[in-house]
């Protein structure tokens, strides 16, 4: 314990303070959003494709600009290509209150989505350069606990704010706390990236060609879309659950939302402390338990029930993506980690969309009936990667970023 203890200390580095602060609070306000804006949607169009269509649409400039995210990384300073991505993003969230109808909703949504276009992969080099070699567990897990942190707190926020206020209210927060965290952002130290000439060299593909033929990388990649397709789904389900079995709780959505975030803040904490050759067992019992977590909330006819399933889902979440992004760290390159994530995040935000809409359908079939296929989407796409991620993990970092497959 003390070990553990003299180890998430260490990590603790001003830069890594900096940087772990400014994802609590930009984390904090786009919570909020996250809340804000279906309770918008359907008080004003009611639940259906609109709320789909206007959360997904705005993940399209993303899927469209990951090679220009990845450009744009290989030749500007990260820090200030994810301070502009997210004060600009926040913004454009200012706005959306404001719109008058749905089409005017979901051109502001692709605003926005244009806008962060660079957040994403700027924050994922700041973490990797940040984040020191020999503490990618502790550093990783209480990264983890800040992002996760917010959807607690931001729910409820949410929740206090709409017994007085209403629902516009909320959306002045993400540009209040986006502009906060771009000035933290701004103070971190400078990350070493790809030159764009070496990102596009001979050379460095071959580079890239020995990361993605790692086993493990290449089960991160897959179970990572499966993974979002079922999330973005679930995040529906909850939003159906809310409205249609909890109809009397105007509370509802906060509350599972900050249920599964209040298991995930616990879950990175105790990430945080577990050694680095435990990662692959990790992450495969983190998904199982949470895939069947979430079949329990759509068996579930109680509000404290689902919620008592939501923290024990988000908690073992918590502990895999920790695992995720420690063993991501580990085995590619950290000049390459910006670059990897803006190729990544694509298809990730391509999954999103395509859970986003199918959650509506899944819906219609009934709460047991999509959380069954959410949880088929978690755990089954691990089975062919089992014999990687369940296989010794050094506990030391590879010096080169690329572990031998």
């Amino acid at each position: 314990m003390r070990g553990n203890v003299g180890d998430l200390r260490a990590t603790m580095t001003p830069s890594f303070l900096r940087l772990v602060t400014a994802m609590f609070v930009m984390n904090l306000g786009s919570s909020i959003t996250v809340v804000a804006l279906p309770i918008l949607v359907v008080q004003r169009y009611g639940f259906g494709s609109e709320l789909a269509v206007t959360v997904a649409i705005r993940l399209v400039p993303m899927i469209l600009a990951g090679g220009v995210a990845a450009w744009i990384l290989s030749r500007f300073d990260a820090r200030w290509v994810a301070a502009a991505s997210i004060v600009a993003a926040g913004l454009t969230t200012l706005v959306i209150p404001l719109t008058t109808e749905l089409w005017q909703l979901n051109v502001v949504s692709v605003l926005n989505g244009v806008a962060a276009v660079g957040a994403g992969p700027a924050m994922m080099a700041l973490r990797a350069g940040t984040v020191p070699p020999d503490r990618i567990m502790s550093g990783n897990g209480l990264i983890v606990f800040a992002e996760r942190a917010p959807q607690v707190l931001g729910p409820l926020v949410a929740a206090i704010v709409l017994a007085v206020a209403s629902v516009e209210t909320l959306f002045t927060a993400e540009a209040v706390a986006m502009i906060a965290a771009a000035a933290l952002l701004t103070r971190l130290k400078k990350v070493a990236l790809e030159p764009a000439g070496r990102f596009f060299s001979r050379e460095n593909a071959r580079t890239w060609l020995t990361i993605v033929r790692q086993p493990r990388v290449q089960g991160y990649v897959i179970t990572g879309l499966f993974y979002t397709v079922a999330v973005s789904a679930m995040r529906m389900i909850l939003v159906a659950l809310a409205t249609f079995a909890f109809p009397d709780n105007p509370a509802a959505l906060p509350l599972l939302l900050g249920s599964m975030a209040l298991g995930a803040v616990v879950g990175g904490l105790i990430g945080a402390g577990l050694p680095v050759r435990w990662i692959g067992p990790i992450y495969v019992l983190g998904n199982v338990i949470e895939a069947i977590a979430l079949v329990g909330v759509g068996l579930s006819t109680s509000l404290a029930l689902s919620m008592t399933l939501l923290v024990l889902g988000g908690l073992f979440e918590s502990m895999a993506t920790t695992a995720f992004f420690a063993d991501v760290q580990r085995l590619i390159p950290g000049s390459s980690v910006g670059p990897f994530f803006a190729l990544y995040m694509p298809g990730i935000d391509s999954a999103a969309v395509v859970g986003t809409m199918v959650g509506p359908a899944l819906v219609a079939g009934g709460p047991l009936v999509g959380t069954v296929v959410v949880a088929a989407l978690i755990a089954v796409p691990l089975l062919p990667y089992l014999k990687a991620f369940l296989r010794s993990t050094p506990n030391a970092p590879s010096p080169a970023g690329v572990e031998n497959a």
